[in-house]
């Protein structure tokens, strides 16, 4: 039994969900036939939703009962959202496959530093609470707390702040994460080496992006867990206590998936430098309306 796990996922309004879930089921498939994973693998898409997002709960809402059956499934070009016995969890089946959904959040720090909170929903207002505080007010939540490597994000003083945490050994689970828009031609940053030198467990992710070209992201890079296995009933609750269980240093673990090429980490990087602009230019013309209205 092996769990393939997509660490980092969001679901932005750019992205029509059918690709979007089409997407994560062929890159799942392809993850496991490369790795020749043993049979009875699981597959497992961790929301990490910001504090203004909840498309959890919208497709929560969307989902039928654990009791119903889930007709759609048959058909090999549709899917359908099936609840479990829990609130944190969603499963997704199309024709003979079936991808866990499980609620989470992406917090930022009082620093500006991201922190997932992965099974769990729990949410405070960013900037509000420093990072160590805020990594364990996530465990205390029922979450799992990860640090996700993100561009230029661990750079100066708040990657002085990540090699303080990742070094105090703190009481409680800690992850790091790699992601897929590091690009392949980026040597591995300092803070993912002292993560591998001191035995620190990865959780790493797909991280999409808001482009509508990400939409066929998930699934493509993660964490594979080997010789462990899933149920199917509360498996958000079997994660979390899989995860922190010895630390999750007791954990048979490796990345699957690739990371992004360089021409596509430079488009990327280009198109988000414009999507912010237009959406700078269009706040500042809707502000100056307001103040002449």
């Amino acid at each position: 039994m092996s769990i393939f796990i997509d660490g980092h996922v969001h679901i932005y309004p750019e992205f029509a969900l059918d690709a979007f879930f089409a997407a994560a089921f062929e890159n799942f498939k392809k993850a496991a036939a490369e790795t020749c994973a043993e049979a009875g693998h699981s597959f497992v898409l961790a929301m990490t939703e910001d504090s203004n997002s909840d498309v959890f709960s919208e497709l929560q809402e969307k989902a039928l009962s654990s009791s119903d059956a889930c007709l759609s499934s048959l058909d090999s070009d549709r899917f359908c959202l099936q609840k479990t016995d829990e609130p944190d969890s969603l499963l997704i089946k199309k024709s003979d496959m079936t991808i866990v959904l499980i609620a989470g959040r992406q917090l930022v720090s009082k620093e500006n530093i991201e922190l997932l909170s992965l099974c769990s929903r729990f949410n405070v207002q960013d900037r509000t609470l420093p990072l160590g505080d805020l990594a364990r007010r996530v465990f205390e939540n029922q979450g799992v707390p990860v640090l996700p490597w993100g561009v230029g994000k661990w750079f100066g003083k708040r990657g002085a702040l990540v090699h303080e945490l990742l070094g105090s050994v703190p009481d409680f689970p800690l992850f790091a994460g790699d992601n897929a828009n590091r690009p392949v031609c980026w040597p591995e940053p300092a803070l993912l080496k002292q993560v591998r030198f001191e035995n620190i467990p990865l959780m790493s992710g797909s991280d999409p992006l808001p482009l509508a070209s990400q939409e066929k992201c998930p699934g493509s890079f993660g964490t594979l867990l080997e010789h462990v296995e899933l149920g199917r009933r509360h498996p958000a609750a079997a994660l979390r206590d899989l995860l922190t269980t010895s630390q999750g240093t007791g954990l048979d673990s490796k990345p699957f998936g690739v990371r992004s090429t360089t021409v596509r980490f430079i488009q990327d990087q280009l198109m988000l430098n414009v999507r912010k602009r237009f959406c700078r230019r269009v706040n500042s013309r809707t502000t100056a309306g307001n103040v002449l209205d």
